[in-house]
């Protein structure tokens, strides 16, 4: 088809010579040849298709210029058409004059296309029909070809073909379909108060139930639907809460809170004022899903050292690491004197959040107090990293402005 050498060239380098490698587990695997084409899928694959397919169209054309193959001729005596193909996607429909003749030349072109382009012809898999011909005609020439029998009405690209149209069943494959897109059309698009009409309920199928379970649950929706009744009233959203039955994010967690038997509390905690990374590192602190030493060992991640990184003395922990630690400590003091509150000898996470919420409601004090501790937390966590991954520890006295800084913001 003459195309250019360099172009020819980087179509054989994507054909031939690129690799591919698969990731197992998040691991990818060692690269490989690809030996059987362009993988399913690959965006270069449809525009190879219809380069080939140019080149099967060429091979038809010279032969019917040099009658070795005839198409059929379509219209009226003053204007005709010849057809003698058609190409659609991955489908072709070979249309011709029924003689042995134009079998075998048909045969020929697309031995001498499977030649040239590659792609290898399977006519087990094609089918043969013949119009007006008697079925033991369209036998033998389906043994000629080595190609199976088929007989009309067929469907090519979704159309019925072969069919009689003027008559009704003709249509009913097309009216069955049109039906099954008007249900889902309807399913979609339909309201509850639309399927309801004079006390009987309305039912879209895609298909009706086929017995057996399918109609015993029918029959028990229909039981349950029986007693439900509908107003004129526009459908809404409520949220029963009293007293004024309005909706918040507040209310939404209280409920959940009073529905597990375990508060939860420390665990759905969330400050609208603190910035929603420091939110998502106390839910995973309160979690005990922070990435500490212990909880790395827990994953099979083994590190050099297990002592805590401020004090550089006891195991890292959780509760270690943000209460108990004496350089914790220390900055927890200093917190203390800046908010004016005797902050006690707490042993745990848990047990500073049952101090702050026990805290006296005087204005925003209780509020503060918690908006300091999570600040606090936050920093020294960052204290802790800038310790292991930068090898820089900073002064108290800096993570203690940080924190005061943080808190103002």
């Amino acid at each position: 088809m003459r195309f250019h050498l360099k172009w020819v060239a980087w179509i054989c380098a994507c054909l031939v010579y690129s690799r591919a490698s698969l990731l197992i587990n998040g691991s990818p695997s060692e690269e490989f040849s690809i030996e059987r084409g362009l993988r399913l899928g690959d965006p270069l694959s449809p525009f190879l298709f219809i380069i080939g397919m140019e080149g099967l169209q060429a091979a038809i054309n010279d032969a019917f210029n040099a009658a070795l193959y005839s198409g059929i001729r379509v219209g009226n005596p003053s204007y005709q058409v010849t057809i003698s193909n058609c190409l659609f996607a991955d489908d072709v429909l070979f249309v011709g004059e029924w003689n042995d003749e134009n079998a075998y030349n048909l045969l020929a072109i697309l031995a001498c296309f499977s030649t040239f382009s590659g792609l290898k012809i399977n006519l087990q898999k094609s089918s043969l029909f013949g119009l007006g011909v008697d079925s033991s005609e369209v036998n033998r020439m389906a043994n000629l070809m080595g190609c199976s029998v088929a007989t009309t009405p067929f469907i090519f690209l979704g159309i019925l073909i072969g069919q009689n149209m003027n008559h009704s069943k003709g249509w009913t494959p097309i009216i069955e379909k049109v039906k099954k897109r008007l249900n889902s059309w309807k399913n979609r698009t339909s309201s509850v108060a639309s399927r309801f009409s004079n006390g009987a309920w309305l039912w879209f199928w895609r298909r009706p139930p086929r017995g057996g379970v399918e109609d015993s649950e029918f029959t028990e929706l229909c039981e349950a639907l029986h007693w439900v009744s509908l107003s004129a009233v526009l459908d809404h959203w409520t949220w029963d809460n009293p007293p004024d039955n309005t909706f918040t994010v507040a209310q939404a967690r209280r409920l959940i809170e009073n529905l597990n038997s375990v508060s939860t509390s420390t665990f759905s905690m969330w400050c609208k004022t603190v910035p929603i990374k420091i939110n998502i590192f106390i839910w995973r602190l309160n979690l005990g899903h922070l990435p500490t030493i212990p909880n790395l060992e827990h994953r099979d991640i083994f590190v050099d050292r297990n002592t805590c990184a401020l004090c550089d003395v006891s195991e890292e922990s959780r509760n270690h690491l943000f209460i108990r630690c004496d350089t914790g400590y220390q900055i927890w003091c200093k917190v203390g004197i800046w908010l004016d509150v005797s902050i006690p000898i707490l042993d745990s996470v848990e047990e500073l959040w049952s101090w702050i919420n026990s805290l006296p409601q005087n204005g925003n004090k209780r509020f503060i107090v918690k908006v300091v501790a999570i600040s606090t937390l936050w920093h020294i966590w960052r204290l802790r990293n800038s310790i292991i991954f930068n090898d820089h520890n900073i002064r108290k006295s800096y993570v203690f402005d940080y924190i005061v800084l943080s808190a103002f913001n």
